[in-house]
């Protein structure tokens, strides 16, 4: 619980400090340690449910990245 509340501080720092408008924007979480770790993940995604618009767990970011360098 230590580690998800500290995850979500600096998330939650982060959002304020780039003025996003976190209703309307999605976050993604990724990387395997929280990915994989499933009371990590649960609590953390919790934590940051009533911040941001939609929490969205990406298991593999890479074929994103890669998805997204062929369009440009």
């Amino acid at each position: 619980r230590e580690a998800a509340s500290s995850l979500a501080k600096t998330v939650n720092a982060l959002s304020e400090r780039l003025q996003l408008d976190t209703k309307t924007a999605t976050l993604a979480i990724s990387g395997g340690l929280i990915v994989h770790q499933p009371l990590l993940l649960e609590t953390t995604c919790k934590l940051l449910d009533d911040t941001f618009g939609l929490v969205s767990v990406v298991a593999e970011p890479v074929g994103g990245a890669i998805r997204l360098a062929r369009t440009l």
